[in-house]
Order: C-alpha cells, then structure tokens, then sequence
C-alpha cells in the first residue's frame, strides 16, 4: 500500500525509519539475530491483501515481486505493543503482558525466528520490491481491506 501512485517496474527500497514505536523497533533490532533483515532496512509486503493491522491508513493497492522474503509474524509486534501501552499507562491489573527484559526476549526471539501466533497475520520482509502493477484505481482505506480486498466489480 503507497500514498502516492507508483510506476510498474519500480525498485521499492526501505526508508530507515522505524514501523512501530521507537522503544519496540529498538528492542528487536537489539535481539535481532545476524542472519535475519533488520526492519529499519527492509521493505514490508503482505502474503494477501488485508492490510488493517498493519497501521496503514490508506492508499494505493500494488502486487509486487520479491526474491526470498523473510516471513514474520506481525502478531508480535502487537503483543509488544499492548505491553508497552500497558507500562507507559501504569496499568498494573491488566491482561496485557508486563515489559520486561524477559518478555522482550521471548516475543523478540518468536518474531525473529518466524514462530507463528495462535491468529497469525504474517509479514514479508525483504531487501527490495518490484512494483508489478497497481490493483486499485483509487486510493482504499486500509480498514476496508479486513479479511482481503476485493476490486470493485469483481
């Protein structure tokens, strides 16, 4: 998904910045083991098109071509997210897991190693994309993609 119209054949290259939170992209990239793509230097794709979970507004739909994806299980981030929403609003009875240097480890260690959640929505990473074609004439909201998107008329 892109903001702005992109042409076919166009090599997508990462932008360094961080996905998620700061204190979450740090954390990972501190466990990250040295034969796994750092996320502040790789490109995200999805395996389909639901894009609702992936802090996405919206934009342009495109299929792409990669050569060997990392796959990642995004369900973790979340787990992570949830525990640093919990510290940061000191919610001390809360289902949310406590952040710690343990936890860390043990959600960091599942994502990097491509363990799947019990719901898992899977994420591609890779070093480069190519831009195939754009699915969607106009920009779709990622909300409208839950469960897949579908182009109007189909």
């Amino acid at each position: 998904m892109s903001a702005v119209e992109l042409a076919e054949g166009r090599v997508l290259r990462p932008n360094g910045l961080d996905k998620v939170d700061p204190e979450i992209e740090q954390a990972l990239e501190d466990r990250k083991p040295i034969d796994c793509l750092s996320r502040r230097n790789a490109v995200f794709c999805r395996p389909d098109l639901d894009l609702s979970k992936c802090g996405l507004t919206g934009g342009f739909l495109y299929e792409v071509e990669v050569e060997a994806p990392q796959v990642r299980d995004q369900a973790w981030i979340g787990k992570l997210e949830m525990s640093l929403f919990k510290r940061r609003n000191n919610m001390t009875q809360s289902l949310y897991l406590t952040w710690s240097p343990e936890l860390l480890d043990d959600i960091a260690g599942r994502y990097w190693s491509g363990v799947l959640y019990q719901e898992p929505f899977l994420e591609l990473l890779t070093p480069t994309a190519v831009v195939i074609k754009r699915l969607s004439e106009k920009p779709v909201q990622a909300a409208d993609t839950v469960g897949g998107w579908t182009p109007p008329g189909t």
